[in-house]
């Protein structure tokens, strides 16, 4: 078969052209695969997500409810960074991160598990290269650990919402101690109390307050004197010059970036008055661009 690839349409950036997989149509699962003798995209789903009681149906339908609790209309798509993008106001986007966890498995056990909330860390991928670069982080303002909260299996009812339980988190309380995974005791000693179904959306929008505020904050000094010894290039200038804002938009591309103290993106322009000059402020790609042409 002959690769045909340099025949299709691409963007001003080399990309293929394809459907935005989070506005395609949404089946409605009578609509039939062509050659199957009559099968149609629901007798797939009966096939594939029959059990919702396995881990991953069971994070399929967490994130369902979620979505569903905050208004959330956009399709599931599987590669991006974070679950579900929150419009809680029209000048708001906030990144969700879904979690869930169950007492009872759908394979034989012994005891009851013990629920945890893992994976909160992760890479982003970097589509120019094709590839997971550098370390895991936090790629979600807000995250929901969902908890079934069933214990009895003659009483288990996947249907049955009210079991679940949702524990809202903010960003800053995850990062602040470089958690990758929590459990229903972190969550009891820190505050966490978990809320209903009807309860999620006032709970997510106070929580998502919280780290808003806490984004804005300025990282501390001692913070950046920490990462100035790990910075992956030199920065020419003390970090006491370095602008403390934590979300700007980029000097060269406009790109509005958040600026954690375990990434340096913000940087003081070298064109500034000694101590007072202005700032310019890049976002990654544009900030290892910059750093290359003071090397």
């Amino acid at each position: 078969m002959t690769n045909s690839s340099e025949e299709l349409a691409r963007d001003s950036a080399g990309w293929i052209i394809r459907s935005d997989p989070t506005t395609r149509p949404r089946l409605t699962g009578d609509e039939q695969l062509e050659g199957t003798g009559g099968a149609t995209v629901a007798d797939f789903w009966r096939f594939a997500m029959q059990d919702l009681q396995m881990n991953n149906t069971r994070g399929y339908l967490a994130e369902f409810l979620v979505g569903r609790a905050l208004g959330i209309e956009s399709n599931r798509v599987e590669w991006d960074p974070f679950d579900l993008l929150w419009h809680p106001a029209p000048s708001e986007s906030v990144r969700i991160e879904v979690k869930s966890s169950a007492y009872l498995q759908s394979w034989r056990q012994r005891k009851l598990s013990t629920p945890s909330f893992s994976g909160l860390k992760g890479k982003v991928l970097n589509e120019d290269l094709g590839a997971y670069p550098g370390e895991p982080g936090y790629n979600a303002d807000i995250y929901v650990m969902c908890l079934n909260d069933q214990t009895d299996p003659t009483a288990f009812d996947p249907l049955d919402i009210s079991v679940w339980k949702y524990f809202v988190v903010p960003r800053h309380s995850l990062a602040s101690s470089n958690l990758a995974g929590v459990g229903l005791r972190w969550l009891d000693q820190n505050g966490y109390t978990p809320v209903s179904y009807d309860e999620l959306e006032s709970e997510a929008i106070r929580v998502w307050q919280l780290e808003r505020e806490k984004a804005l904050t300025p990282v501390k000094s001692d913070e950046k004197e920490e990462l100035r010894k790990v910075a992956p290039f030199s920065v020419p200038i003390p970090f006491s010059k370095v602008d403390d804002r934590a979300i700007a938009p980029c000097t060269s591309c406009g790109r509005t970036s958040r600026y954690d103290a375990g990434i340096l993106h913000v940087i003081r322009s070298a064109h500034g008055s000694s101590g007072t000059g202005h700032f310019d402020v890049y976002c990654p790609m544009h900030l290892e661009q910059w750093a290359a042409g003071q090397r």
